[in-house]
């Protein structure tokens, strides 16, 4: 059975986690200002 090394140190998962959540972050925060301003969120940015 082939054994597979490990290459990624912990500052490399952790900037991975980091970089997988932000787009979701900032879609969720979209979402909410959405619902307060009734669709406008587009004419605020």
């Amino acid at each position: 059975m082939p054994h597979l090394s490990r290459t990624l140190s912990l500052a490399a998962v952790v900037l991975f986690g980091v970089t997988y959540m932000a787009p979701i972050i900032v879609l969720g925060t979209f979402g909410m200002l959405a619902e307060e301003t009734k669709g406008n969120v587009p004419t605020a940015y």
